[in-house]
């Protein structure tokens, strides 16, 4: 992380527009309900695909496809693929520690509770991050010179309290899949640290959906099986409101976990035509072009 670089292509993230599910296709909405149902099923339970197991599942092929990204390539091109290891070891030791403060954060909503709160778990996750960040920050440039700006400081304390409230709305729903995929948006949306934001984020998704050391959803080991699976969803979702893709890739994670069928991802692009159109929302995407340039910018660095 590090600061805007005078010269480089700057693209700056705005607060995230929260979705409702009932913009979502019928196949999403329905693969949602299989995959809620399968939370609820391993519950007290370990998965039946075990974390020594998946390492070799996800090397498969046919498995590995499903997460793969259409513009997968282009992203390949300006952007360095190296996972980390010990992320997930690392998450699953300690996410019960911060369920155990998360809770009480929802009970009175204020920002300092919440500030506190972050604070602490950051640094358990990630050591020494320090407090929630007081400059404009934005990733390193990619290899085409392309950065992104994190939200400015000033709009931190509204994002983080919009972002209380919206999961304090989850609470009576136990295994809220769409919910807790949304409020991880949220979260790296606002950027509140330097460093760490990722783990934290992975992390409040599995205390959302009631999970434990037991039966924790190693979310890193899917978001870096194939280059650019997972960030550039998280991207069309985030920048251009498209949920469909990012929703199904979440899905697809429940599914593996509990050893079942993946779905295969809806068509979000036509990439048949270098003017193919992306559907979004405000932010329409004008062509494929615009599309490969935006979302193939390195916007998320070893999170």
């Amino acid at each position: 992380m590090d600061s805007v670089h005078i010269g480089a292509k700057v693209y700056y993230r705005k607060p995230l527009v929260y979705p409702s599910k009932a913009g979502l296709a019928e196949a999403t909405l329905n693969a949602l309900a299989t995959a809620q149902d399968l939370l609820g099923d391993y519950a007290q339970a370990s998965w039946p695909v075990k974390p020594e197991t998946l390492s070799c599942r996800l090397a498969e092929d046919d498995l590995v496809s499903h997460f793969k990204h259409p513009l997968a390539e282009y992203y390949s091109a300006r952007n360095t693929h190296a996972p980390l290891g010990g992320r997930t070891s690392m998450e699953q030791r300690h996410v019960e520690s911060v369920c155990s403060v998360f809770e009480k954060t929802l009970i009175d909503i204020k920002y300092t509770t919440i500030c506190e709160f972050l604070t602490l778990s950051a640094c358990q996750l990630a050591g020494g991050v320090g407090d929630i960040r007081k400059r404009q920050v934005g990733v390193e440039r990619d290899r085409q010179g392309c950065t992104i700006v994190f939200v400015e400081p000033a709009e931190i304390e509204v994002s983080l309290v919009r972002l209380w409230h919206y999961m304090a709305s989850l609470s009576r729903h136990r295994y809220d899949l769409f919910g807790a995929t949304v409020a991880t948006v949220g979260l790296l949306n606002c950027h509140p640290f330097i460093d760490g934001n990722g783990r934290l984020a992975r992390v409040l998704f599995n205390i959302l959906l009631s999970r434990s050391a037991e039966n924790y959803i190693p979310l890193y080991d899917f978001y870096n099986c194939t280059p650019g699976g997972y960030i550039l969803r998280l991207r069309q979702a985030e920048l251009f409101g498209e949920w469909d893709d990012f929703i199904l890739f979440h899905c697809n994670i429940i599914n593996v976990m509990a050893g079942k069928q993946v779905n295969r991802f809806i068509p979000q692009m036509d990439l048949g035509s270098p003017h193919g159109h992306i559907p979004s929302g405000e932010g329409k995407w004008k062509s494929l072009p615009v599309a490969k340039e935006f979302l193939c910018a390195n916007l998320l660095k070893k999170s």
